[in-house]
């Protein structure tokens, strides 16, 4: 059988979210508890590349957004659209 079976894909997401999980808390948030849309990138990024590399893009995404002088509600928005188009180039 050629392909990765449903079984092996669902092996692969579930370390990548306890991948994520970790490096999360070891940066001192939750993974569980991003806005759905990052989340769901981060994880398809992490099944596309690497944990380290999904969260070495979210650390850049979170410089970049730090050094802004926009709002909160601003910087948030800028988040959930860029993780948006990161959720689409990984997509199946």
């Amino acid at each position: 059988m050629f392909g990765t079976s449903t079984t092996d894909k669902l092996q692969q997401a579930t370390q990548a979210q306890i991948e994520l999980r970790v490096a999360f808390e070891a940066i001192g948030m939750n993974f569980t508890e991003l806005n759905p849309i990052v989340h769901n990138a981060l994880l398809k990024e992490a099944l596309a590349t690497s944990t380290d590399t999904a969260m070495a893009n979210f650390s850049e995404a979170l410089s970049a957004l730090a050094e802004s002088t926009a709002s909160d509600e601003a910087k948030t928005r800028v988040l959930r659209e860029f993780y948006a188009d990161r959720a689409r180039q990984f997509s199946d």
